[in-house]
């Protein structure tokens, strides 16, 4: 709800023709956008997962696959990636970032949200990654993302303490 709050602060009424929810899970978050999107597609590495999403019909296509391996096969292009709370899987998002904008329309919006650090990345205690704001602006315009926000929130609970984390809307220059 969060990352669609930002979006609309940041677009006027816009729709898309095709999604991507990259770790879409349960489908949690993918409703918050579902009714933005023509034809959305969900990935993620867990079957079990995928199954919970099927049942919220949310996606139009359910893929179960690892962020890089789906996007340097599909031979889509998209205009909206989603990643709510996916990045915690993943170290260096350079590679991740250069196929997003491989496999984005001009115009196109990424948004996602991301644990905090001060260093470039780092794997935390809890076996997460947090990302320094200063990174994700560096690899966002070395890929060719134009920054548009990013603001600070609590991504979630772990063991009754709130996770602080950023909020980040990015979008593919025309």
């Amino acid at each position: 709800k969060q990352l669609r709050a930002l979006l609309d602060r940041h677009s006027s009424t816009i729709r898309f023709a095709r999604g991507l929810d990259m770790g879409c899970g349960t489908g949690l978050s993918g409703q918050a956008f579902a009714d933005l999107i023509e034809h959305f597609t969900g990935i993620d590495l867990s079957e079990c997962m995928l199954n919970q999403a099927r049942g919220k019909k949310v996606y139009d296509e359910v893929v179960q696959s690892d962020i890089l391996s789906f996007l340097q096969e599909t031979k889509e292009m998209y205009d909206f990636f989603l990643a709510a709370d996916v990045f915690v899987y993943l170290g260096d998002l350079q590679p991740v970032f250069k196929l997003v904008r491989q496999k984005a329309h001009p115009g196109a919006y990424f948004i996602f949200s991301s644990e905090n650090c001060g260093e470039e990345f780092t794997l935390q205690e809890s076996g997460r990654y947090a990302h320094a704001e200063g990174y994700i602006k560096k690899i966002a315009e070395q890929c060719g993302f134009d920054f548009v926000c990013c603001q600070s929130a609590r991504l979630r609970k772990d063991k009754g303490e709130w996770i602080k984390g950023k909020l980040y809307l990015l979008r593919v220059g025309f």
